[in-house]
């Protein structure tokens, strides 16, 4: 009876041993390589938006400031393309947040105070 308790308390230990070894997370070694992109890839990315995305409308006077290294905050006065060369008094200006995802690849969004 103590031979057979004592195989069967060794096969339990031993099962949860490989178990537990099993379900162990490795960490990881890898890391992620962070791009840090230039105030010139952004204004080109503004270019793009206002070229394909939003072609109704014109943009000038486009700033850019650096958030973190592929966040900017774009500061641009914007007005439709009907009213662009009619005066100072269309244009009004805005601040969005351009967040890059990669080269071809970006999120260009007008920025809330909430």
């Amino acid at each position: 009876m103590r031979k057979l308790f004592l195989v069967l308390f060794t096969f339990t230990l031993s099962t949860l041993s490989v178990v537990a070894q099993t379900t162990k997370k490795k960490p990881s070694t890898t890391k992620k390589a962070s791009v840090k992109y230039s105030e010139e890839k952004a204004l080109e990315l503004v270019e793009d938006n206002y070229t394909f995305y939003d072609a109704g409308n014109k943009y000038r006077n486009a700033k850019v400031r650096r958030v973190s290294n592929n966040v900017f905050y774009v500061s641009l006065e914007e007005c439709s393309k009907d009213f662009a060369d009619k005066g100072d008094f269309f244009w009004h200006a805005k601040v969005y947040v351009l967040t890059i995802a990669s080269n071809t690849k970006y999120r260009f969004e007008e920025k809330r105070n909430f």
